[in-house]
């Protein structure tokens, strides 16, 4: 398959990315938000005008196992939500002992907070339709998160994955770190497909004991490093599969480490063009074939690349 065929898919996976919020929904019964801190009672909640706040908005999950499961939508509906550098933008808490809750975020701008949301106890989350921009973090998961259609831009840690996020369809450009596929106590899984990648400092990173993150049929350019694994690994599987790395300074980058089984490292039908160093740099990697590169700084590494 040529680069320009893979290409091609990779950007027709890509045309619905969010660079402006949707539309607002049709009326539900819902509760205006009008002020910064105002407290969340109903189900369906939507923002009013542009907000510039020092306190966000914090909606708790269920306190007891025999409630009913929490279950929000929050509508920016097209609107600004900024703070002062400080604190959490939208924070969805639920308590771990009772799953079930179930949130939505959709549909507008969080600026300049230290969190933009965070959805922390493990509940259900849906991000639709955002923009986070100059965030210290955009959106930190720690709970069963599908972000889609979504920006982040100009952010220190565009998305952190603490347990299970789902990204298809979304944008991640001038990030410090556009990805952080990280872990805390369980086995989980960053899935990342149809998503763009372009001019942050590292575009994903997975350094996580039992995490394992999987970047398929997307686009890396113009970024310091694409993929590549942090240096406190302990073997989390990586997979790469049909993805296009071009303009880098290098495309995928695995660290060396003593203590990391590089077998872990699954690299398939990837396309690595013009990266300034390594197309992929992978030793011990397993090939599993079809992985093509030209014109890069350096040979492929730990791969067979034939030309595209």
């Amino acid at each position: 398959m040529s680069f320009k065929v893979v290409l091609a898919a990779v950007t027709a996976g890509l045309a619905f990315v969010a660079t402006t919020p949707g539309p607002a929904e049709a009326a539900q019964p819902a509760q205006a938000i009008t002020r910064c801190g105002q407290a969340i009672a109903a189900s369906y909640a939507y923002l009013t005008k542009d907000l510039t706040c020092t306190q966000g908005f914090r909606i708790s999950g269920r306190q007891a196992p025999e409630a009913p499961p929490v279950i929000v939508t929050i509508d920016l509906r097209g609107h600004r939500f900024s703070g002062q550098g400080v604190g959490r933008g939208v924070d969805f808490s639920s308590n771990r002992f009772f799953v079930g809750d179930v949130y939505t975020l959709k549909n507008g701008r969080i600026s300049n907070w230290d969190n933009g949301a965070v959805a922390g106890g493990y509940p259900t989350i849906t991000v639709s339709k955002v923009v986070f921009e100059n965030n210290e973090i955009g959106f930190w998961c720690e709970a069963e998160c599908t972000i889609r259609d979504t920006v982040f831009r100009r952010n220190g840690v565009g998305l952190l994955d603490t347990y299970n996020a789902n990204v298809v369809r979304t944008a991640f450009a001038q990030n410090r770190i556009g990805v952080d596929a990280a872990y805390y106590d369980v086995v989980s899984g960053t899935n990342i497909e149809y998503a763009s990648f372009d001019s942050n400092e590292i575009g994903v990173i997975a350094r996580a004991i039992l995490h394992s993150a999987s970047v398929r049929k997307s686009l890396f350019t113009r970024n310091k490093v694409g993929l590549t694994s942090g240096s406190d690994v302990d073997s989390p599987t990586i997979a790469a599969m049909d993805n296009v790395f071009t303009k880098n300074y290098d495309g995928i980058y695995i660290k060396p480490d003593v203590e990391y089984d590089a077998r872990n490292v699954q690299l398939r039908r990837n396309i690595a063009l013009r990266n300034s160093r390594y197309g992929i740099y992978a030793p011990g990697a397993t090939d599993l074939g079809g992985n093509r590169g030209a014109g890069n700084g350096q040979a492929c590494v730990g791969v067979t690349c034939t030309r595209p």
